[in-house]
């Protein structure tokens, strides 16, 4: 086991007292007799397993993307955006119901929810103007509120967004955020970071279509206030800036920003080294890696999916642009040393979304899953839109017995509140069941 494994892996023994005791009501709730014992199959906790979530269900899901972002909360996953181009090669190969819409180039400027306890996904209809840039921009949750900020749309190129929009999940309703100074111009395949501490984000990177950025403003969400804190020169040997490039991502340490990966058309960028910004002294530097034991470094990768916990990032999929990969890598930031985890995605994946909950459960949604050289080199993407999960950490004892619980008794999950909390279900699970 390495030392990212061990580090997911660990759990004090003063943390899992605490824990026991706090819990206690939920697992006396299991085995007290008061659940509709219904599965026949034995609930088992098993991190760094990837399951498929809502495979065989007959409810009607979004269709295939890529190029969307997702976002997790304890109880709902939510989907913004994304594209699909139906191959001109036979119907199905989209996994697509319509074959009317054989050939098409569609943009979903659609938001959806996915409900973890009934396993459901919904259409959200939402009040006020959808963001312009559905394809490659950036989304983040803060508190009730999704923020999103650039991204684009069909043509690609010619129509990228610089707007800030803001979606009160509560009531559904979109804003744009009124913002002045130098903000950065209509971008997308750029990384975003939530400062919430802050009440600001930095926006790294991306293109427009014809150029490739390696900038980086800061926007604070209270004035909207923007703040150019690194604009290129292209001159590398004076500012130490590594190459524009654009499906980046990033990880922040509270004043390092970590670079992962990116690139432009046919090139991507090396994780042999990874290049840091940091945000007080505005200045680029670069921190060498060190790599696996067995597989060295991660081949160089674009549109890959990145999450940040504690003192690890990991990095699901990418593609180099003519191969995709299903690896799974960690980094350890305090060491700077890549593992391969023994774990690999079902699916070769790339312009998938990935987030976490804030238990430490991962959720991949979409992506491209297949690339085919046709005639006269044209090149078709096969698209997915299969929902995996993988628990990256034990979490809270109670978190799993809440899973055992909607494992074993499937009709919780349809009682009203009130007979939930009879039941003895705390308030903060018979919320989630509201859906």
């Amino acid at each position: 086991m390495n030392e990212a494994d061990e580090d997911a892996m660990d759990i004090s023994e003063n943390k899992e007292n605490e824990m026991e005791s706090r819990d206690n009501d939920t697992v006396q709730l299991i085995t007290s007799g008061k659940t509709n014992i219904q599965s026949k199959t034995l609930y088992e906790f098993k991190p760094f397993v990837f399951t498929e979530i809502n495979k065989n269900s007959k409810s009607k899901k979004p269709a295939p993307r890529s190029g969307h972002r997702i976002v997790c909360d304890e109880s709902d996953l939510y989907s913004i955006g994304g594209y699909l181009e139906i191959n001109p090669v036979g119907p199905g190969i989209n996994n697509y119901d319509d074959p009317s819409l054989l050939g098409e180039k569609i943009v979903f400027e659609e938001l959806y929810k996915f409900n973890f306890c009934h396993q459901k996904w919904t259409r959200l209809v939402t009040k006020g103007e959808f963001p312009l840039g559905v394809v490659s921009n950036t989304t983040a949750l803060h508190g009730n509120h999704l923020v999103v900020f650039g991204g684009t749309s069909l043509p690609f190129g010619e129509m990228s967004s610089n707007s800030v929009d803001i979606c009160n999940l509560r009531t559904k309703t979109w804003t744009q955020l009124s913002t002045h100074g130098q903000n950065p111009g209509g971008l997308y395949g750029h990384s975003m970071i939530l400062d919430e501490l802050n009440k600001c984000l930095y926006i790294i990177g991306g293109t427009t279509g014809f150029e490739f950025f390696i900038d980086v403003h800061k926007l604070d969400l209270v004035s909207g206030q923007w703040e150019e804190l690194f604009i290129s020169n292209g001159n590398v040997l004076e500012t130490g800036e590594p190459s524009p490039r654009y499906r980046l991502e990033t990880a922040f340490d509270g004043t390092l920003i970590y670079i992962i990966g990116g690139g432009r058309q046919t090139s991507c960028d090396s994780f042999t080294s990874i290049p840091v910004f940091n945000i007080y002294t505005r200045t680029w530097s670069k921190k060498d890696t060190v790599g696996d034991d067995v597989h060295s470094f991660p081949l160089p990768r674009k549109c890959h999916g990145l999450i940040h916990t504690n003192e690890n990032i990991w990095m699901s999929g990418g593609e180099n642009g003519n191969e995709l990969f299903d690896e799974f890598w960690t980094l350890h930031l305090p060491t700077m040393k890549w593992s391969m985890i023994f774990t690999r995605i079902p699916l070769e994946l790339s312009f998938h979304s990935v987030d976490i909950t804030p238990h430490g459960c991962m959720y991949i949604f979409g992506g491209v899953h297949k690339i085919h050289q046709e005639r006269e080199g044209i090149v078709f993407k096969d698209r997915t839109n299969t929902l995996f999960k993988m628990w990256l950490k034990i979490p809270p004892l109670k978190e799993m017995c809440w899973e055992a619980l909607l494992h074993y008794d499937k009709s919780i999950k349809m009682l009203p509140q009130n007979e939930l909390v009879a039941k003895g279900i705390p308030r903060e699970f018979s919320d989630r069941v509201l859906g």
